[in-house]
């Protein structure tokens, strides 16, 4: 079955570019797992079941103030 879809475009969706820094307000959550981020949804007017993978592997570094 075929469906005309007025809209098939995901909208845009904003993420961190690779090599970025991240400085969580609580480093005992984010070190429970190997991975950070979330799925994330609503990203289809056409489809709303769409989901889009938001997560990230991290390695931690130390930075000095």
């Amino acid at each position: 079955m075929f469906v005309k879809i007025i809209e098939p475009f995901k909208n845009p969706v904003i993420m961190a570019d690779e090599g970025a820094v991240l400085i969580p307000e609580n480093m005992d959550n984010v070190l429970k797992l190997p991975y950070v981020g979330t799925a994330i949804n609503g990203i289809s007017k056409a489809e709303p079941r769409t989901v889009t993978q938001g997560y990230s592997l991290y390695i931690p570094i130390h930075v000095e103030a």
